[in-house]
């Protein structure tokens, strides 16, 4: 199942559950997996997002956010799936390097792909993208360039958000992303 999806059904549960107060939801599936998918081929870029996350969990940052949105404490993130397998003879003859963060600095800004049907963690709400994954985003940026403003939204279905960062027109996607061994990849 997508991430996406999974935590979509948890928003729903949630949501009945706070409507009716006989029903309560299992901690099990109040688990909020964070999940962000960068260019291939652009190992220091994806290294920056780690480490950048990873503070933002280390200071308690992540665990505020998360508590905005969906009133309880954050779990850490879970840890990855299982290990890819790699296949050389399916790699291309050449990898193309791409230097996001050199692109990111000559623009100034961070462009995020986002999926803004998934309330509460990425919408639109009055021609403004606001939710958990956006707020995640400007943390990023405003540690990355020192205002929160510095990332910017670009709203795709989630089938497009893998095009996009291949294609190079977003430099980073948050949330909806499958956990498959191609994606990983």
């Amino acid at each position: 199942t997508a991430m996406g999806d999974v935590v979509n059904t948890a928003s729903r549960l949630q949501a009945a559950a706070q409507a009716d107060k006989t029903l309560q939801l299992l901690l099990v599936l109040q688990r909020e997996p964070v999940s962000a998918l960068v260019p291939p081929n652009d190992s220091d870029w994806a290294d920056l997002v780690n480490l950048t996350l990873s503070a933002v969990v280390a200071d308690g940052t992540f665990n505020r956010i998360h508590k905005k949105w969906f009133g309880v404490d954050g779990n850490p993130p879970r840890p990855l799936g299982d290990p890819v397998q790699v296949n050389i003879s399916a790699l291309t003859e050449v990898l193309q390097r791409r230097d996001t963060i050199g692109r990111m600095r000559a623009n100034g800004r961070v462009t995020v792909g986002v999926d803004p049907r998934t309330d509460p963690l990425a919408t639109i709400t009055k021609n403004q993208p606001v939710g958990f994954e956006l707020d995640l985003a400007r943390e990023m940026a405003k540690r990355w360039f020192g205002k929160p403003e510095q990332a910017v939204f670009s709203a795709l279905p989630a089938d497009q958000l893998a095009a996009a960062i291949r294609q190079g027109q977003v430099d980073l996607v948050l949330g909806g992303i499958p956990n498959t061994q191609a994606n990983e990849f």
